[in-house]
């Protein structure tokens, strides 16, 4: 009887525990369009968060409760020391519920369950998710007593595509006493988005399922919310976006993990002017020595090419000796670092100019 009352609050309109608005601090007035929350903690020690903030000055970090939860199995010093420091230093913090990290766990855990055990697997992941959301409760309220000022906002518990799971999933973290901002897949048709609006939610987290990220399916997928967040005057977080589309359309916001990923591959990331029809084009290439054959890589390119990168990466304050660096507590470092600038350059250079058929948008 109880989870028909349960799954009846799911379904049905906003519930007693969905009126209002989530914690979300609201848009500053000097606050970039999009905001950028960089994610990613280097394991490496060379960097530091002071490090991170003395070189970028960036103020916006993305921290996953996941690795900074003393009570997460996947707990790290280094995340907790960082998400200490920017709270301390009066940085802005997205704290990410660290679901898509607990999803791979939760996914494990039911299959060695047993092929033929799927509902006691199931029913496993259930006990977890609701361990999972009662610790990140405490932490979120903890926050609130730990540090003067509080985080930007904190996202649902979004462990898998499927909304209706998700939606009972944040009305269980409301009955604990937080107020997470909902996230949206576009798993289910687009009513399922409607619902966080009706209840008063005025940011939405906007990420992608296997039938909404590729190509003209991801454009269609983020014309509808969009067209749709004008008629409610709601704005949009948007999970691990990095591409074009971050310009494209008025994110209130972005986190992305790239600069650190690509420079653990010896990549450094810079745009291009993408001429009438496109934004810019992000592009990477390979600069570390450890050699890669491929033509995007500074090693097989001519000398006349190597001087321009040089020039180009000394004007922006780095050496590109240590950009190419094989040290990891050199070059990984240094290629991160110059990652976070570049991406903080396009935010300055790259206004939202969206897509020519919003005419709702100027």
């Amino acid at each position: 009887m109880k989870i028909k009352r349960l799954r009846k609050s799911v379904l049905s309109g906003p519930s007693k525990a969905t009126e209002g608005k989530e914690d979300w601090v609201g848009r500053k007035t000097d606050d970039p369009c999009p905001i950028i929350y960089f994610s990613g903690i280097p394991k490496s020690a060379s960097l530091s968060e002071q490090r991170f903030d003395d070189v970028t000055g960036a103020r916006f970090r993305c921290i996953s409760y996941a690795y900074c939860g003393p009570e997460s199995e996947l707990y790290s010093g280094a995340n907790a020391d960082a998400l200490s420091y920017c709270m301390e230093h009066d940085k802005r913090v997205l704290l990410d519920s660290g679901a898509h990290t607990f999803q791979n766990i939760f996914y494990g855990r039911k299959q060695s369950a047993g092929v033929e055990n799927r509902a006691q697997g199931t029913k496993r992941v259930r006990e977890m998710v609701s361990k999972l959301c009662k610790s990140y409760a405490k932490f979120v309220k903890g926050s609130k007593t730990k540090w003067k000022q509080p985080f930007d906002f904190y996202v649902n518990l979004d462990y898998q595509f499927h909304s209706p799971e998700i939606r009972r999933v944040l009305l269980s973290l409301y009955d604990l006493g937080i107020r997470p901002v909902p996230v949206y897949h576009g798993d289910r048709d687009i009513s399922w988005l409607q619902r966080y609006m009706d209840d008063g939610h005025k940011l939405i987290g906007i990420s992608t399922c296997n039938r909404t990220s590729g190509g003209r399916a991801k454009l269609a997928y983020y014309d509808s919310c969009f067209n749709l967040a004008a008629k409610y005057g709601v704005v949009y977080h948007g999970f691990a976006q990095t591409g074009a589309e971050m310009f494209k359309y008025p994110w209130y916001s972005v986190d992305s993990a790239s600069w650190l990923k690509a420079a653990s591959y010896g990549r450094i990331i810079y745009a291009v002017d993408g001429g009438t029809s496109k934004v810019f084009r992000l592009r990477s290439l390979h600069v570390s020595e450890i050699h890669q054959n491929t033509a995007s890589s500074l090693n097989c390119m001519p000398q006349s090419v190597r001087s321009q990168v040089k020039n180009q990466t000394e004007a922006m304050g780095f050496d590109l000796d240590d950009l190419r660096s094989s040290d990891p507590k050199i070059g990984l470092p240094s290629r991160g670092l110059f990652n976070v600038v570049s991406f903080l350059g396009m935010s300055d250079k790259y206004r939202v100019r969206p897509r020519a058929h919003f005419g709702f948008l100027v």
